[in-house]
């Protein structure tokens, strides 16, 4: 998986295991796309899910979690926390016919443009 620039669809980023997005820099220009690793296997469609709920199937290359119109690519915005993303890859659209080997991904998502508050001690009489 990679991290995608939007609108301009480059690769930025390998999408790895252990790898944090912080939202104040990456997420606001960036997508998450998938790309077949067997390129002679016949591949028609992805399904994504975010942890263990299916948030998109997608149907035409190039396969992304948010792929707009004619393969362009919009940002994706997942929630702060720890995440893990899984793409399977399907022969039929819809996610069917044969399953292919799906990929995982382990990642955290920040946002470092908030600070967190400090807690102000309670006055002691």
């Amino acid at each position: 998986m990679s991290v995608i620039t939007v609108p301009a669809g480059t690769e930025a980023a390998p999408l790895t295991d252990g790898y944090r997005y912080d939202l104040k820099n990456d997420l606001s220009v960036h997508a998450l796309a998938v790309t077949p690793t067997n390129k002679r296997a016949a591949v028609d469609s992805v399904i994504f899910e975010l942890d263990g709920l299916v948030i998109r199937t997608d149907n035409a290359a190039p396969f992304s979690v948010t792929s707009g119109l004619s393969g362009s690519y919009t940002t994706w915005k997942p929630a702060v926390g720890s995440h893990v993303l899984v793409a399977t890859p399907y022969s039929q659209t819809g996610g069917g016919g044969r399953a292919g080997t799906p990929i995982s991904v382990k990642f955290t998502v920040v946002d470092s443009s908030t600070p967190t508050p400090t807690p102000t001690p309670t006055p002691t009489p």
